[in-house]
């Protein structure tokens, strides 16, 4: 594969090595890197000490956590994932490839504002 055709992919997962997410995730990285593609993972928590990996704060918002679970509305408090269209990683990824986006760690809501700046793939691992 020569360098033009190379893509930036980014893995998003709720940890970049524990769970079958993750392992997956962590598989894809490895075979597009061998492919000649520059993929990274960007973890809500990080456990490896892979270069290739890196984690974002959650930033939960203790003020909306008890009514968004009394409600029923999971992850709603998470504010950290709204800065990802900022995210360096993000920035110069070609396409984001998604994964497990529950977990304590990703605002639902943050799916819009990144599906406006970068193609998604989402596999819903969990059916």
């Amino acid at each position: 594969m020569t360098e033009s055709n190379s893509l930036k992919i980014l893995h998003i997962n709720t940890h970049d090595r524990a769970g079958g997410a993750a392992k997956v995730a962590w598989r894809l990285m490895e075979a597009q890197q061998s492919a000649g593609h520059d993929a990274k993972i960007l973890a809500g928590i990080k456990e490896s000490g892979s270069a290739h990996t890196s984690s974002f704060p959650a930033e939960a918002d203790p003020a909306l956590m008890e009514r968004c679970q009394r409600e029923g509305h999971l992850f709603y408090e998470y504010r950290g994932s709204h800065k990802l269209v900022k995210h360096r990683l993000v920035q110069s990824a070609d396409i984001l490839h998604l994964h497990n986006l529950h977990g304590g760690y990703f605002n639902p809501f943050s799916l819009s504002a990144l599906s406006q700046i970068k193609p998604l793939i989402w596999p819903l691992h969990d059916m």
